[in-house]
């Protein structure tokens, strides 16, 4: 069964698809994230640093786009033989406790048990700053990107030994990409607190996904203009649109906005908010179809 439809089987008296994070209220908020072996992450590709990082930016970027800020952790690690040796757990926790000390997160609780391949769990409490969840769009908002999306999917094709030459820097910039995202916490904190700004989610499943989510939780349709996100874009000529915007877990902030934005915030603007639902594309006045659907979390989901 596809993802979507689970969350609705689970949820059906919810009418649209909410905000990554659950508001306790008004001051407080909640997320949760897994990482699964051979899902989200290969231990033959990442090291233990890499995945502890992964699975603390995953929940902090929910916290920031949820308009918070991350207080308390709960750690549920599901190890196998493998990633419960000393070396592998030592240096795991380690780098996880480094992260969570870069964002002043207490941990506070959690479990652990076997598992045939490994499966980490990562809940984190907050404060709200600003709530700023999917669905408080507005018509008539702008649209933006907090950044260019696809080095996730370019450094998965890197590492299934893609055979093209390919810069170093940017071959460094979309494996790191890949391995161990980094959230917009900072650029979120900032925005937050411009009162212009209604709602923002992060990008995990690809801008093709993501879009359409945004779209049902606010009850708005979207034009999306890709005209200046594609002539500027730094793999243009490395990757193909399509890719692009379909590209999971890069993290990026989307963002509604009732106004235009400084460009002092380094956005990229993507369209506008409608009355008319879905999400419509266009590029050189034409408009597009795209036939991937972004990052998939089950193989047999067609």
């Amino acid at each position: 069964m596809h993802e979507s439809k689970i969350i609705n089987l689970l949820y059906k008296t919810i009418k649209k698809e909410s905000s990554d994070c659950y508001y306790l209220n008004q001051n407080r908020l909640v997320t949760t994230d897994s990482l699964a072996e051979g899902t989200h992450f290969l231990l033959a590709w990442s090291s233990p640093e890499q995945i502890a990082e992964k699975l603390v930016e995953v929940n902090v970027s929910d916290i920031a786009a949820g308009g918070g800020y991350p207080t308390h952790a709960f750690l549920n690690l599901g190890l196998n033989e493998f990633t419960s040796e000393t070396n592998w757990i030592t240096r795991f926790v380690k780098k996880f406790r480094k992260c969570l000390d870069k964002y002043s997160i207490q941990i506070s609780g959690g479990d652990t048990y076997f598992s045939k391949t490994t499966n980490l769990t990562l809940s984190l409490l907050g404060n709200t700053i600003r709530k700023t969840s999917r669905e408080k769009g507005r018509l008539g908002d702008y649209l933006y990107l907090s950044g260019y999306t696809g080095y996730s999917l370019l450094g998965y094709q890197i590492l299934s030994k893609r055979k093209d030459q390919i810069p170093k820097s940017i071959k460094q910039k979309a494996i790191l990409t890949h391995l161990a995202p980094s959230s917009e916490f900072f650029l979120a904190k900032k925005l937050v607190r411009d009162k212009s700004i209604h709602a923002m989610m992060d990008v995990t499943d690809g801008l093709l996904q993501d879009l359409e989510k945004l779209s049902s939780s606010s009850g708005l349709g979207f034009e999306v203009y890709l005209d200046e996100f594609w002539d500027k874009h730094p793999l243009k000529k490395i990757i193909s649109l399509d890719e692009s915007l379909s590209s999971g877990e890069e993290l990026k902030l989307l963002i509604l906005s009732k106004k235009k934005l400084p460009k002092s915030y380094n956005l990229i603007q993507l369209g506008i908010a409608t009355n008319v639902t879905g999400v419509k594309y266009y590029q050189l006045g034409k408009k597009l179809k795209f036939s991937k659907k972004g990052y998939l979390h089950f193989k047999n989901n067609s």
